[in-house]
């Protein structure tokens, strides 16, 4: 495989990525604002100082590069396009101009670049992002086409855990549970999301299949928010009655979000068996059980 870089490697999938591609292959190196702490090989770098990130990848001279790095809070994103762009925009630019003969670029995209108004979305269905974050995700796509020949470019929506305490819907939910805290559930928002290990070790395969183009890669099963908090909860052995159904609308959220952005993942899944939702979950918990980073809740 050669030298494999990782963009974003402390993020919740970045950090998971290293973990996989390290054990398959040592010569794996991280890339992030923030410092490391694991004992992956890892340089601290702003992928928004460009001639840095050049300097890089001139020196490690990467086979493959996995580009994760994302400002992923929807409303940061709508408050802050210059930044936004920055970092979605100009520093992907940088990297497909890198890889357009040198590398094999895997980009992460998201199931947000579709609008949510009917979902199973195919590969090729017409995007329609509805948010900032969403829109820059779209035009990074159409940049990696445009200039790499070699790349992958995986739509999806994750859930799983951040090397520290994060915020993500996982976390948020399990410390207002371990508290006996009441949670709200959207029942109106749907999604088939995977867990980050287990999408992991699918982009692994994907490259060793030297696979090429777009594909969803999610759960092989869809279900709402508020059924996702519920099957974590009885996972987990916590109170399901402290979720309640409620609708986004009804809620104080920033920027549009869309309700029903499930992917039909018939393409990859002609390549690759993929899990169910309930499947992650499972996985999430034993990973929770065995390991010695993520804060017990």
């Amino acid at each position: 495989m050669g030298k494999v870089l990782i963009t974003g490697s402390n993020g919740m999938l970045g950090n998971v990525l290293a973990e996989e591609f390290y054990l398959k292959n040592k010569n794996t190196l991280g890339v992030d604002l923030l410092k490391s702490e694991t004992s992956i090989p890892f340089v601290q770098l702003d992928l928004t100082e460009l001639s840095d990130v050049e300097s890089l990848l001139n020196e490690v001279k990467p086979a493959v590069i996995i580009h994760t790095a994302a400002y992923t809070n929807v409303d940061f994103c709508e408050k802050n396009h210059e930044l936004t762009d920055k970092l979605h925009i100009n520093a992907t630019k940088l990297l497909a101009d890198y890889s357009e003969s040198k590398a094999k670029l895997v980009f992460i995209s998201s199931d947000s670049v579709f609008d949510g108004m009917i979902g199973n979305y195919r590969e090729d269905d017409n995007k329609a992002p509805t948010n900032y974050y969403a829109k820059t995700k779209d035009v990074a796509e159409e940049i990696i086409k445009s200039t790499c020949d070699d790349y992958i470019i995986v739509r999806t929506n994750i859930f799983g855990f951040h090397q520290n305490n994060g915020s993500s819907l996982v976390e948020w939910a399990l410390n207002k549970l371990f508290i006996g805290e009441q949670i709200n559930g959207f029942t109106d928002v749907y999604f088939n999301a995977i867990y980050t290990r287990l999408l992991s070790r699918i982009v692994i395969e994907m490259i060793n299949l030297n696979l090429k183009g777009t594909y969803h890669v999610c759960s092989n099963n869809s279900v709402s928010k508020f059924e996702f908090l519920k099957i974590l909860a009885g996972i987990f052995k916590l109170d399901v009655n402290l979720i309640s159904p409620i609708k986004m609308e009804d809620s104080k959220l920033g920027a549009s979000r869309p309700k029903n952005t499930t992917l039909n993942t018939d393409k990859i899944h002609s390549f690759i068996k993929l899990p169910s939702v309930e499947d992650g979950l499972n996985k999430l918990h034993e990973d929770y059980l065995n390991s010695k980073t993520v804060k017990m809740f």
